[in-house]
């Protein structure tokens, strides 16, 4: 009977044949798309991690191009003060005794003012440096998402006021979740925002420390700076290392800030007198010569031994010698548009269980480079903060060797502009 059956229905012994294969491309079909889905998610998380890093170096030198704008200005007016300055001392010149009494007061009094002004300039180029690797880190963790569970009401209320909901009248639960929403007082600041928000908000001991050095006109930030912040989620139990005080790398989630610059730009005090000599070695080269039978006869010497001591007073005259504003000590790019800040930003997560598969994300690093350089390239000169205006420069103009294109205060040559120079 059963062999009957067999041999009636043998036309249809291959159905069902097609399922294995379905099952196979379903699966094939289901690892593809995790596959897809974690690359998605490593992409947007990588791509956050660039943002911030990009964030914090732009943010950083946009506070180097205020810094150097206001060296500029500072620099400007003591240009203006010298100026002033050298025509009651001209004038006291010319009156016997009592006015060379006068000259000496008044230059005394000038000399004591204008190293004052270069050491505020000095402290100013410190705070600046120090100020724009504090926006930075500031920034770069401002823009990278974190996560963080914020505490519960409950949670709030045991730990703040040690009760619970059912312990208290509807208007005391109202003002204790208006408190709890708003985060401002002193226990809501310390129970109800997460352990990210005090991290941010504490200037001395959660993104910026003390150790970093101070903002203050004088004092030195370190090199490198190095902030991190780590938590847990919530099914781990919470907690970060703000709150615990432990190292951010002990946690399941954790993000690093590293800040590397100057700690200062080098500033000297601008010299119009070696500005004079310059203009008297281009005098020198471009009109005096002497007839070909002299030259002939080897009295060239002449004139070149006259640009060369003219040429050796200019650089090697004493810095501070004369007072008519500030510049920097290497008067090309290397202080400005070759002195990067970079900003690396480093970002943990452990990878998510989804059940039949792990989101890995693991560790991704990114870093920004950022620069102030100066706005105005078609200035013949790449000096940034040197004025304007001065005693050297109305001489020289005086007697033709800048030509007459020129104005007493320009401050738009003390612009910058800030820009990212690459990240990767």
């Amino acid at each position: 009977m059963i062999f009957k059956e067999f041999s009636q229905n043998k036309n249809h012994y291959e159905k069902g044949q097609v399922f294995p294969f379905l099952v196979a491309v379903i699966a094939v079909f289901l690892v593809m798309a995790m596959i897809t889905l974690n690359l998605g998610q490593l992409g947007i998380f990588k791509t956050e991690v660039s943002n911030a890093a990009d964030a914090g170096a732009l943010s950083g030198a946009s506070v180097l191009s205020s810094t150097l704008l206001g060296l500029g200005l500072k620099s400007d007016m003591m240009s203006g003060r010298a100026t002033e300055v050298i025509i009651p001392i001209i004038i006291s010149a010319c009156i016997p005794v009592l006015g060379w009494v006068i000259v000496i007061i008044l230059a005394v009094a000038f000399f004591i003012n204008m190293f004052i002004e270069l050491l505020h300039a000095m402290g100013d180029s410190n705070m600046g440096w120090t100020n724009a690797k504090k926006t930075a880190v500031q920034y770069a963790f401002n823009n990278i998402s974190v996560e963080e569970p914020q505490p519960t009401f409950e949670s709030f209320l045991s730990n703040a006021y040690k009760t619970t909901p059912e312990k208290l009248t509807n208007d005391q639960l109202r003002i204790y979740y208006d408190e709890y929403m708003k985060g401002e007082t002193g226990s809501a600041v310390r129970y109800a925002r997460s352990g990210f928000s005090n991290f941010m908000q504490d200037i001395h001991n959660g993104y910026w420390r003390d150790s970093f050095g101070k903002v203050e006109p004088g004092d030195y930030s370190e090199a490198e700076v190095n902030s991190g912040y780590g938590w847990n989620d919530k099914s781990s139990g919470g907690g970060n290392s703000y709150s615990n005080g432990d190292s951010y790398k002990n946690y399941e989630n954790w993000i690093e800030v590293q800040v590397t610059g100057a700690g200062t730009y080098a500033i000297n005090f601008y010299s119009w007198i070696a500005e004079i000599l310059n203009c008297l070695l281009n005098f020198i080269t471009g009109n005096l010569s002497i007839p070909w039978y002299l030259e002939w006869l080897g009295f060239g010497f002449i004139i070149e031994t006259t640009k060369a001591i003219v040429k050796g007073m200019t650089e090697f005259m004493p810095t501070g010698i004369d007072f008519a504003g500030l510049e920097l000590k290497d008067r090309t790019k290397a202080q400005t548009d070759d002195n990067p800040l970079v900003v690396k930003v480093t970002r943990y997560k452990k990878p998510k269980d989804l059940g039949v598969w792990k989101l890995r994300y693991g560790e991704v690093s990114a870093s920004g480079v950022g620069v102030a350089f100066r706005e105005h390239t078609d200035l013949d000169d790449e000096e940034t903060i040197r004025p304007q205006f001065n005693p050297g420069q109305l001489i020289t103009n005086i007697f033709g060797c800048k030509g007459s294109d020129w104005s007493f205060f320009d401050t738009e040559r003390h612009l910058f502009e800030t820009k990212l120079t690459h990240a990767y």
